[in-house]
C-alpha cells in the first residue's frame, strides 16, 4: 500500500512493525522507529519474521545515487515482509521516480519495467525524442488503482509564469549558442545546462528553478525569456506540477 498524506499517520493496528522515518517527516504511530543505518547494518534481523516495514518519505530518501544500496532494505522480495509507503509525494524531480514506492510497495514490475534504471532510461529517451511520457497521468492511473490511498497528499499552489522577451541580437547570440552546444556537448542535461546559462547571462532577472528546487520550495513566480531553452524547461516544470496536483486529487 502507498498512502499518500501530510499528515501523522495512526498505524497503531499493524501489530509487529518498524519504521524508517525520512528527516523532516513525523514518525507513524505505533510501530517502532529503526534509524536507516542500523537496518542496513543487518537487515536480516530488522527485515525478516513476519514484520512490516513502513518506509515514511521515501522520495526524500531513495535517490539515483544510493537506490543499489537501498534497495535490499526497501526493495528486494524477503519472505513473510510487507512493506507500506507514506508519503506527501508519489515523487519529487522527475516522474520516473515514482517506480521506487510502487515496487517497495509490492508491485512485481511497476510499468511492466524490471528495474529504475529502465525506469529512468525509458522516461528520459521520451523528453528527448518528444514522445508521450510513460509516466504521465493515464498510464499511472492504472497502476495506481488498488494501491496508492490519496488522503491530503501535496499538491502545488498557483505559480504564475512571466515570460520576459530578449532582442533578436540576443536570439541570434543563442542560435550560435546552441550550435556550439550541440557539437560539443556530450548529453542532453551538458547541452541544456549551458542554454540555460546563456539564457540567465542575457537575462539576469531570470528566475528558472531546477526540478529539485520546484519541489524543494515551490516559487511563486517563475520569471523566463523567450528563448527555446526557457520555453522547453518551464513547460518541464508545469507539466511536472500538473501531474502532481492530479495525483493529489484522485480518490
Amino acid at each position: 500500500m502507498i498512502l499518500l498524506t501530510t499528515k501523522r499517520a495512526d498505524l497503531r493496528h499493524l501489530g509487529s512493525a518498524i519504521a524508517i522515518v525520512a528527516p523532516g517527516y513525523e514518525p507513524p504511530i505505533g510501530p517502532e522507529v529503526v534509524p536507516l543505518g542500523a537496518v542496513l547494518d543487518d537487515p536480516a534481523a530488522f527485515l525478516e519474521g513476519g514484520r512490516t516495514l513502513v518506509a515514511v518519505g521515501l522520495s526524500q530518501i531513495m535517490t539515483p545515487s544510493n537506490r543499489v544500496k537501498l534497495g535490499q532494505v526497501f526493495l528486494r522480495p524477503r519472505v513473510g515482509l510487507r512493506r507500506i509507503v507514506i508519503d506527501r509525494h508519489l515523487f519529487v524531480a522527475e516522474p520516473w521516480r515514482m517506480w521506487w514506492p510502487f515496487r517497495c510497495a509490492g508491485k512485481d514490475q511497476p510499468w511492466g519495467l524490471t528495474d529504475s534504471f529502465l525506469a529512468e532510461s525509458r522516461w528520459k529517451a521520451a523528453i528527448e525524442l518528444q514522445t508521450p511520457d510513460p509516466f504521465g497521468w493515464e498510464p499511472l492511473q492504472d497502476e495506481m488503482r488498488g494501491v496508492v490511498h490519496v488522503e491530503d497528499a501535496f499538491a502545488f499552489g498557483h505559480v504564475e509564469v512571466r515570460t520576459v522577451p530578449v532582442g533578436g541580437n540576443v536570439h541570434d547570440a543563442y542560435a550560435a549558442e546552441k550550435e556550439a552546444a550541440f557539437s560539443s556537448e556530450k548529453t542532453t542535461a551538458g547541452i541544456l545546462g549551458r542554454l540555460s546559462r546563456f539564457a540567465q547571462r542575457a537575462c539576469p532577472e531570470r528566475c528558472v528553478p531546477t526540478a529539485s528546487q520546484l519541489f524543494k520550495q515551490p516559487p511563486s513566480t517563475i520569471v523566463a525569456t523567450d528563448l527555446a531553452v526557457d520555453r522547453f524547461l518551464v513547460g518541464q516544470l508545469v507539466d511536472r506540477m500538473t501531474l502532481t496536483n492530479w495525483i493529489a486529487s484522485a480518490s
